[in-house]
């Protein structure tokens, strides 16, 4: 531990508020030798403390800046880029990597560009939650989203080339597996697939009882290992948790009912075939399962 280090759970200190959003730093930023700084980005108003993050960051001793939305507002205020260039000014010439769910994924994609990170985490995220822009599958959201006037509405017109992007997700959530195939149909090779079969919305609460999130997240941080390296242990540890038995028997279950009511059944039976051998599916059954259902056609550029 690094000389003069802050404890454990260490305090927040504010960086920045408005009425929009607060901006927090742990105290490990300026301790923590970690190859990566994550800026966190909350999901939907946090119902309590601590902020998103906070506990596994400094569980972990690990540097971070969270951005808190005062609501609801998925990152549509016209402050955020200038927020993001304060982050950047505090944490330096230092690497950068965003993390988010749901809403914070949507964020995670979004800010990735304006902070100059070269990894985006993202659980869960949308493409957008404009239903002119993904069609009718997206219902949920609908008050915040008639509510909101949309400065980026669209994930997919932020998507930076040199951001490597992690997209952990659900292939048998109907939702989630339409906003992952339209996210990684812009730009397939910016974009590493994390499926978590039957993890629901968000798959973080699966990945985190494996362990296999925060482990995941603090080797993005700290740098010691590949990206790749990083995932393959991220997917070994969530195969060999207990908790994956479960999560496998909840994802059968969501096929199985796909596979009764949609036309597409054949594809739906070929990822239960994937996963009751229960080993990580292979690209092309991860490709059928993303290819359930009927995604939208993308919106004509503006």
């Amino acid at each position: 531990m690094p000389p003069h280090a802050p404890k454990a759970e260490s305090s927040l200190h504010l960086l920045f508020e408005d009425a929009d959003c607060q901006v927090w730093t742990n105290a490990w930023l300026d301790h923590s030798p970690a190859g990566r700084v994550c800026v966190a980005l909350s999901p939907r108003h946090p119902r309590h403390p601590p902020v998103f993050g906070q506990k596994l960051f400094d569980k972990r001793q690990l540097p971070a800046v969270f951005i808190q939305p005062r609501r609801s507002n998925w990152y549509q205020f016209a402050a955020m880029p200038e927020v993001c260039a304060l982050i950047r000014r505090r944490i330096g010439a230092r690497p950068v990597f965003t993390y988010g769910s749901s809403m914070g994924g949507f964020g995670a994609v979004l800010a990735a560009g304006w902070l100059n990170a070269d990894i985006a985490l993202a659980v869960s995220p949308q493409v957008s939650i404009a239903r002119d822009r993904v069609g009718d599958f997206e219902t949920r959201w609908q008050q915040e989203a008639q509510a909101l006037t949309f400065l980026w509405p669209d994930a997919r017109a932020m998507i930076q080339p040199e951001v490597r992007h992690v997209l952990a997700f659900d292939p048998t959530h109907g939702a989630d597996r339409r906003h992952a195939r339209l996210l990684m149909a812009q730009r397939p090779q910016a974009f590493h697939a994390l499926p978590v079969w039957g993890g629901g919305h968000p798959v973080g609460p699966a990945l985190g009882v494996a362990g296999a999130l925060s482990a995941l997240v603090e080797d993005i941080a700290r740098g010691q290992i590949g990206l790749e390296e990083a995932l393959r242990a991220a997917r070994q540890r969530y195969r060999q948790s207990p908790v994956r038995p479960f999560v496998v028997a909840m994802a059968l279950n969501a096929i199985s009912r796909k596979r009764r009511r949609h036309q597409g059944w054949a594809k739906a039976q070929r990822v239960r075939t994937g996963i009751q051998h229960e080993h990580r599916p292979t690209p092309p059954t991860l490709k059928a399962c993303l290819a359930l259902g009927h995604a939208p056609a993308l919106p004509a550029k503006d």
